[in-house]
């Protein structure tokens, strides 16, 4: 045991042992002034720092490393090489940068596209459940490369695209399906502050052009990329309703969460009409816009767990708060599912 963990050690010290030994040298090569007399070495640099230093941390860890520790080097080479090459000679620098990159970025992305709808369809085939499409490119990305934030991340702003600019056919809610949404005001708030944004974002479009167009453009960009963000979340809002499984609740926040709760997890739900600030100080406050919501449920739990937000971002919590369309139909099918898997276990 203790031979097999030393070499798997020795294994990890050699995938990036070795490629940093390289990247040292090759650095100090490129700095040199046998560079600068014979500056045909500046190709063979550009390559070695953006392709062949990652592609040894690879086949060294026999292909077993993070994509993400991938990923680093590949962009730790680039800014090396931004730095260290020359402008006049910085021809394959910018081929690899303007096209080969955005060429692999445009595959990794329709990768996860493809087996995102691949997945979806071969699950729509065999149930008929409402697909969760957050939840679908999220795994697609942790899948693609191999570590869990990154793909939740890269899963994330994919599923926002989706959500904001596809996924518009509506689906009614089954019996163990259910809104959050409707008597809560999240909505309408939500469509005032994207009015608000379009205006604002005209107007100091036009006064920013006057100082300088460059933070006018910024300016303006950053707030369209708010706009779609908040459209896609409002849409996941109603695409995304809490969900009764045979044996766990599944609560939604739009893009912004998803938790996962077993039955046996539970120590108790109280329905409610207010709710005390001492108690709210301390608990998940799991709607789409926090304390500007009301809510109408507290899930007591037995233990701590992890309640997710936007990216993966994970908190522990026992306490949650959440705020329910229909309380009546909740109630009744959660105890009716509540007793089933009790009796399951007995």
């Amino acid at each position: 045991m203790e031979i097999n963990q030393k070499l798997t050690v020795n294994r990890k010290f050699l995938a990036l042992g070795i490629p940093l030994l390289v990247l040292f040298f090759t650095v100090a090569l490129g700095l040199s002034s046998y560079a600068v007399k014979y500056p045909e070495l500046y190709t063979g640099i550009t390559y070695d720092l953006i392709l062949t230093i990652p592609l040894l941390v690879y086949f060294l860890s026999k292909r077993k490393i993070s994509k993400f520790i991938i990923s680093s080097f590949v962009s730790i080479g680039i800014i090396t090489a931004y730095f260290v090459i020359p402008e006049t000679e910085k021809f394959h620098f910018n081929l690899i940068r303007y096209i080969l990159l955005p060429t692999v970025e445009v595959v990794i992305i329709g990768s996860i596209v493809y087996y995102t709808f691949k997945t979806v369809n071969g699950t729509n085939k065999k149930t008929n459940e409402r697909t969760d499409y957050l939840i679908a490119f999220q795994n697609s990305g942790t899948k693609a490369f191999n570590n869990n934030f990154l793909g939740k991340i890269f899963g994330s702003e994919l599923a926002m695209f989706h959500y904001a600019f596809f996924n518009w056919k509506s689906k009614p809610l089954s019996e163990n399906e259910f809104s959050y949404h409707e008597k809560s005001g999240t909505i309408s708030l939500l469509i005032g502050i994207l009015m608000i944004l379009i205006i604002e974002t005209v107007g100091v479009h036009f006064l920013l052009t006057k100082w300088s167009s460059i933070a006018a453009w910024v300016l303006t960009l950053l707030s369209v990329y708010s706009f779609i963000m908040l459209c896609a979340h409002l849409k996941a809002i109603t695409k995304r309703p809490h969900m009764l499984h045979s044996d766990s609740l599944e609560l939604k926040l739009g893009l912004l969460g998803t938790t996962n709760i077993p039955f046996q997890k539970i120590e108790k739900i109280e329905f409610v009409q207010t709710i005390d600030d001492t108690l709210k100080s301390h608990a998940c406050q799991f709607t789409p816009l926090g304390d500007l919501e009301s809510f109408n449920t507290v899930i007591h739990l037995k233990d701590q767990i992890d309640c997710e937000f936007i990216y993966g971002i994970k908190r522990k919590y026992k306490t949650l708060l959440i705020n329910l369309d229909k309380i009546g139909p909740f109630e009744k099918k959660y105890n009716t599912l509540y007793d089933l898997s009790q009796k399951m276990k007995a």
